[in-house]
């Protein structure tokens, strides 16, 4: 229930404090946004893949997989 406003505020917290990357979901229309700073985001969506590099190296996985069907 919170606004796409405290979302950011949080995303932005943790990526000040030192937090590497950060997956936001969004179910209702099945997108990821994957943070790796401040002031570099990534948009995917369907068979888009998604990496959580450096944090997990060689991990991946589409981002369809995130949303059960």
């Amino acid at each position: 229930n919170d606004t796409a406003a405290q979302v950011q505020d949080r995303v932005d917290d943790w990526l000040r404090a030192g937090t590497r990357v950060v997956w936001v979901l969004y179910p209702s229309n099945r997108n990821v946004f994957i943070f790796r700073g401040l002031d570099r985001v990534e948009r995917r969506s369907g068979d888009d893949e998604l990496d959580a590099e450096p944090v997990l190296p060689g991990f991946r996985c589409k981002a369809s997989d995130l949303f059960p069907e």
